[in-house]
């Protein structure tokens, strides 16, 4: 239940709140559906503010809403029948919500979220005790019973006057239908005074029969007026008052118009009223600060020109064009917008105002309101600029860049349009090295530099990290485009600057250009997509270089596709089979344990090895699934294994990469899939890269003590052919380093990298590790390795990798 008072006195003063209804259009246009406010409260909901529905009208909870209120703290719930955000009071207390009965437009979240605090805001002002009275408690204190009622006839409003005269509730009344009060045989008389209420005349002293819950009944006297074009009235409004008490009327009239000024005097919407000459007989508090009157000046004293009003264009209104004139030549005016000039401020406003007429239709006068939406109108800027640009280089974002490259289309001129994918190499060491605030002003410092060298000429936007993209136009011929791209490159060379410390980065550049023809069409997601891969391409190619999306780099992403395609259809359908290539003791010939090697087998059949899916794994992002169905089926093979030879130790070694490692599952789900085939972790060992573990950093370092710590065997795979430094052998908890068979199959060519190959089997001994000499293929290899005290081998010379079958026929 919600921790602020929001009683029906509360929803009265929150119902059709010129503010509220305001924001409500706001969210309405931001999310481009039907938007509402309601209040909580007795197990349903209190529409407040809406645009099409009835205020003060209640109804269940929605799907999404019934969500939200069950729901432990979340900021909105969004089903496919709308969403609905939270208002929550100061103290987190959920009391209302803003919710889009259909399905809300993309990018409009956090701007709704900025919505929903500012309704939160309004809710708690009005909530709020105050030793000023509202018109709602003004009303709560007449003694004549007064509702409001739509064009349907329900009671949207009562006062607490109704329990005397009806003998019912305000809670009771509200949603009911008004001409259930009336005795049947005045029915005729309601529905006449009903009709001229509904042709805009007002209801003068017309007399009627009230049903009191007794039964017994009244006869009354009832006034009106149509105020349904009124948003903060949107109804009818009827007041009933017994014949015995217009004395007693009398009597309170002089204090009700003190305290009307002085409820008036507390708004902040300004009022102005005038005689039917025009001559203001009130202006209230917010009025004459919005006009900048002196509050001792008396309101009669007062003519037009006090209240200076502008048009659109900053141009003030000739009198005869003043809202507060027009109205009192009987004109309605409705949320029309203007401008006030408030202590040398322009000040935005939206002005209502209606003729005063009194009996026999004459008028008697004028009254004018102004709504300040100055704070409304900049927070709808804010909100809107925070939805087309990066927060934190100030340039568009995604969403801008789709509008301009729509824009870019509908221009319909000939030429070349580019797009340049810019990327900083190497960001990632600023962040782990200096801390995300160091990057983000490295990111800014790119930002500032790249708007520099495109001086306004092309349109530059960040996707988000280190990821900019520069769109290209007016381009004759593409020597332009790589001419700027490289431009592009060249000012990333200059240092960065990090508090006293200077480090030097590169940018990668992935360019695509796409011709504009006389139909203007830009298919932007090819264009985005050739981009993307020309990127990719200048990362893989070296780093610190421009490329230009071509035929062959199409090529290459159809076949990276393709093996994307090929792993998908092997991941779900069982495609996914493991070789096991022997490790050999060569004193004795023995095996001591399996490679575990990934094949996949294609739509038409045959095997292929990972030569033909590691890099399509990589850049998909499915390597984890790769590895994690790996290595299933290699404990799979191992416990098979076990059970044939349970005499024999046979260390099954699984290969791992480094995304797979800094999944913060990755223990636990290898430990458990060890444990689920009744194996130890001393009967696995756990391969990597140079790269695999350093690259990732010290999560990946982390991942690999504790598996260490468990039992795990861990192996240095490939050694030398990455970060190539010994210092790694003496960070990592290795048990065995494995050379690379670039080393081994150029063993015979000269004394360098036999020299290299010796040093390493010498520290593998003093740091008390095993060697194992991979690729060994010829028997002049294996002598030569033989001779540098390799015991353990690997290689074609021995076996191939061979699928379990073969290899249970061979123990």
């Amino acid at each position: 239940m919600p921790a602020i008072d929001l009683s029906l006195g509360s929803r009265s003063r929150l119902a059709a709140h010129p503010r509220l209804m305001e924001l409500v259009r706001i969210a309405g246009t931001l999310a481009k559906a039907p938007a509402e406010v309601v209040v909580m409260h007795d197990n349903r909901a209190s529409v407040v503010a809406s645009l099409t529905r009835s205020i003060l009208q209640p109804r269940p909870f929605t799907g999404a809403e019934r969500n939200l209120i069950n729901a432990d703290g979340p900021s909105h719930v969004a089903t496919p029948e709308g969403a609905t955000f939270a208002v929550r009071d100061q103290g987190g207390a959920l009391v209302a919500a803003l919710t889009l009965t259909s399905e809300i437009a993309a990018g409009s979240v956090d701007a709704l979220h900025g919505v929903a605090r500012l309704i939160s805001e309004l809710v708690h002002e009005q909530a709020q005790p105050s030793d000023v009275l509202s018109p709602a408690t003004i009303l709560d204190g007449l003694r004549d019973a007064v509702l409001v009622i739509d064009s349907e006839f329900r009671v949207l409003f009562a006062n607490r006057a109704v329990g005397n005269q009806f003998g019912r509730t305000p809670i009771e009344l509200v949603g009911t239908s008004g001409i259930d009060l009336v005795h049947p045989d005045d029915l005729e008389v309601a529905f006449e005074a009903l009709s001229r209420l509904a042709g805009g005349r007002e209801v003068y002293r017309a007399d009627l029969r009230i049903v009191h819950a007794s039964g017994d009944l009244y006869r009354v006297e009832v006034t009106g007026n149509d105020h349904s074009h009124d948003p903060r009235i949107g109804g009818m409004v009827l007041s009933f008052r017994s014949d015995d008490r217009d004395h007693e009327l009398a009597e309170e009239l002089g204090h009700e118009r003190g305290l009307l000024s002085a409820v008036l005097d507390q708004l902040h919407d300004g009022i102005v009223a005038t005689d039917r000459f025009g001559v203001p007989t009130l202006v209230n508090q917010a009025a004459r600060l919005m006009h900048g009157v002196e509050n001792d000046q008396p309101a009669r004293d007062l003519t037009l020109e006090s209240f200076l009003v502008l048009d659109a264009d900053g141009t003030a209104l000739e009198i005869d064009a003043h809202p507060v004139a027009r109205v009192v030549r009987g004109e309605r005016l409705i949320d029309e917008h203007m401008s006030v000039v408030s202590e040398g401020l322009v000040r935005h406003v939206r002005v209502s105002g209606q003729p005063v007429v009194g009996a026999g239709g004459a008028q008697l006068g004028a009254v004018v309101g102004y709504h300040d939406v100055t704070e409304m109108l900049v927070a709808e800027r804010e909100l809107r600029d925070r939805a087309l640009h990066d927060q934190l280089t100030g340039l568009p974002n995604r969403r801008q860049l789709h509008d301009h490259l729509v824009w870019l289309s509908e221009r319909q001129h000939d030429g070349l349009v580019g797009v340049c994918f810019i990327d900083l190499d190497g960001f990632k060491l600023v962040n782990d090295t200096f801390g995300h605030r160091s990057g983000d002003e490295v990111v800014r410092d790119v930002a500032r530099r790249l708007i520099t060298e495109l001086a306004g000429q092309h349109f530059l936007a960040r996707l988000g990290g280190d990821e900019f993209i520069a769109v290209l136009s007016g381009l004759v011929h593409p020597a332009e485009a790589s001419a700027v791209a490289e431009r592009i490159r060249t000012v990333m060379r200059a240092p960065f600057v990090i508090g006293e410390t200077q480090i030097a980065l590169t940018a990668s550049v992935g360019l695509a250009l796409s011709e504009v023809g006389v139909t203007g069409e830009i298919d932007e997601d090819t264009l985005l997509r050739q981009a993307d891969i020309a990127l990719y391409a200048a990362k893989a190619r070296g780093r610190n270089r421009v490329e230009l999306f071509d035929d062959q780099l199409a090529l290459a992403a159809e076949e990276e596709q393709r093996q994307h395609e090929m792993l998908r259809n092997a991941l779900d359908r069982g495609g996914l089979v493991m070789h096991f290539q022997p490790i050999i003791d060569s004193d004795n010939g023995d095996t001591v344990g399996f490679e575990a090697l990934a094949r996949c087998r294609m739509v038409d059949g045959p095997l292929v090895g990972p030569d033909s899916f590691l890099d399509a794994a990589n850049s998909s992002g499915l390597v984890w699934e790769l590895d994690r169905k790996a290595f299933e089926l290699s404990s799979q093979a191992a416990a098979t294994l076990r059970r044939v030879r349970p005499d024999r130790t046979l260390l099954m070694s699984c290969n791992f990469s480094a995304l797979s490692i800094v999944q913060s599952t990755f223990v636990r789900e290898i430990t458990d899939t060890v444990a689920r085939h009744g194996m130890s972790p001393s009967d696995f060992c756990i391969e990597i890269t140079e790269s695999t573990a350093f690259e990732a950093g010290e999560l990946a370092m982390a991942a690999l003590r504790e598996l260490h710590l468990l039992g795990f065997v861990l192996a240095l795979d490939d050694f030398g052919t990455g970060y190539s430094s010994l210092a790694h052998l003496r960070d990592l908890p290795l048990k065995t380093v494995k050379v690379d068979r670039s080393f081994v199959s150029r063993l015979e060519r000269g004394t360098t990298e036999r020299a290299i190959t010796e040093a390493v089997v010498h520290l593998a001994r003093t740091l008390d590790l095993s060697v194992v000499a991979e690729g060994v293929e010829t028997i002049e290899q294996l002598r030569q390795v033989r001779e540098l005290g390799f015991r353990f081998i690997q290689g074609f010379y021995y076996s191939p990798a061979r699928p379990l079958s073969e290899i249970l026929l061979t123990l």
